[in-house]
């Protein structure tokens, strides 16, 4: 079984989920209540989320968890429509 790299995966899904809904970095750190400095460093690896923090932007945009780990694929249809 291949070893994931489930923090990449989530920075990646980040930065996808704030171009499909056209974000701003400063528009999420404002839902984590973190400055947008702070949420750049989560998107660049500088920094981790935690699990809180992860749970907090899923519930915000409706999203499982699964999907910031690459685990879901039938949530990427339903948010570009």
């Amino acid at each position: 079984m291949r070893k994931q790299n489930y923090e990449e995966i989530v920075r990646q899904k980040l930065k996808t989920l704030r171009e499909i809904k056209n974000l701003k970095q400063s528009d999420i750190a404002a839902i984590l209540e973190v400055g947008t400095s702070t949420y750049n460093q989560y998107e660049n690896g500088k920094r981790k989320l935690t699990i809180n923090q992860l749970c907090k932007i899923a519930d915000e945009y409706d999203l499982p968890i699964d999907w910031f780990t690459g685990r879901d694929t039938e949530t990427n249809k339903r948010l570009k429509q």
